[in-house]
């Protein structure tokens, strides 16, 4: 069989999950974790002591060579982690002083052999999700886990065909595939949880329901990711994907086209809505590009935007002032290019109530 799961490209081999509220995280490295939450490094020291030693137990290779690891989320009673390394797999209960089970992880029970064939190797990261299911990535496709006697794959395809996420057809190419990680995590600022997904340097949060949300480097999409220690950042080494380690792209990798979106799709007049904006390239880049609202619908309106502002720089966010539209009801906002009416992105459809 191989390796679950390849060799990734940075620093660290897994991303833990801690269930605590507000949101942290164990960054796996060998047999040492940093701690991270959204705004700082909380601590740097050995897997086994983390948490009070709720990990203590875990025998080798997992507690100094795990290739991968993911939660099993939704499970009922103590919480359970998957330790991966090569083809074998541990299933640790934390503050257990036993594994439930070790062995090759096509035999784990009630997951082993749901997992399809083209998923039985070469991964390039796992995902544990909140209704207790579990996400295999491979390059540009995924496999979807239910656990349990009767459970099997409920999705196996392209990430961007998946029915009930239809979001994913709008993340940047580069961003749409190839991952090195991927974990849950709970918004600061939102009630539904999100995924951090991590591609060699840089990291992207993406929202299940309203798509992207923020992409660039660590310390770009979080302040506790730009503070782990450099021994977790990414690692230089020779391989098939031109000198990272990573295998060759199974998805296309272009410029990602110019983009707006917005956390909040549906605001009470008078309210602001925050719309955060990105140009592909510097040839789109203008001090006047600007964003305009107007009546939901396919194309741009023939009449002038009820409300505008200036976009400057490559990237960033807007306020608009929705006390200025006509009243409740469905609008969008449209992305324009220096001054002028070449459209850029949109629409962005939003509901004011």
């Amino acid at each position: 069989m191989g390796r679950f799961v390849r060799a990734e490209v940075t620093g660290f081999t897994a991303i833990i999950p801690a269930q605590v509220d507000p949101w942290e995280a164990l960054f796996l490295r060998g047999d040492r974790v940093a701690k991270i939450n959204f705004e700082r490094l909380i601590s740097e020291g050995r897997l086994l002591e983390a948490y009070d030693k709720q990990l203590a137990g875990i025998p080798e290779p997992f507690a100094s060579k795990s290739d991968a690891a993911f939660d099993v989320r939704g499970a009922a009673g103590a919480r359970r982690t998957i330790f991966i390394a090569g083809d074998q797999c541990l299933d640790w209960e934390w503050g257990g002083v036993a594994p439930r089970y070790q062995g090759p992880i096509i035999d784990l029970p009630d997951f082993g052999r749901h997992i399809p064939e083209g998923y039985r190797s070469d991964l390039d990261t796992v995902m544990g999700l909140p209704d207790g299911s579990t996400m295999l990535f491979k390059g540009n496709q995924c496999a979807i886990i239910e656990w349990g006697a009767a459970g099997g794959c409920s999705y196996n395809g392209s990430l961007l065909g998946m029915p009930k996420w239809k979001q994913w057809q709008y993340s940047p190419p580069d961003m749409s595939g190839d991952f090195d990680h991927a974990v849950m995590i709970k918004a600061p600022d939102l009630s539904q949880e999100e995924t951090l997904f991590i591609k060699g340097d840089k990291a992207m949060i993406f929202n299940w329901i309203l798509g992207y949300r923020v992409i660039g480097t660590y310390a770009d999409v979080a302040a506790g990711l730009g503070a782990l220690p450099s021994a977790y950042r990414v690692r230089q080494v020779n391989g098939p994907g031109g000198g990272t380690g990573r295998p060759p792209s199974q998805s296309p990798q272009k410029v990602p086209p110019p983009y707006i979106n917005t956390t909040t799709p549906t605001v009470v007049k008078g309210a602001p809505l925050t719309v955060r904006y990105g140009s592909a390239t510097s040839a789109t880049v203008s001090d006047k590009n600007w964003i305009g609202l107007y009546p939901d619908g396919p194309s741009v309106p023939p009449q002038e935007s009820f409300v505008w502002t200036y976009t400057p720089g490559g990237s960033g966010s807007a306020t608009l002032d929705t006390g200025r539209l006509p009243g409740p009801g469905r609008y969008a906002a449209w992305y324009f290019y220096n001054d002028g009416y070449t459209t850029l992105a949109g629409p962005l459809t939003f509901t004011v109530t």
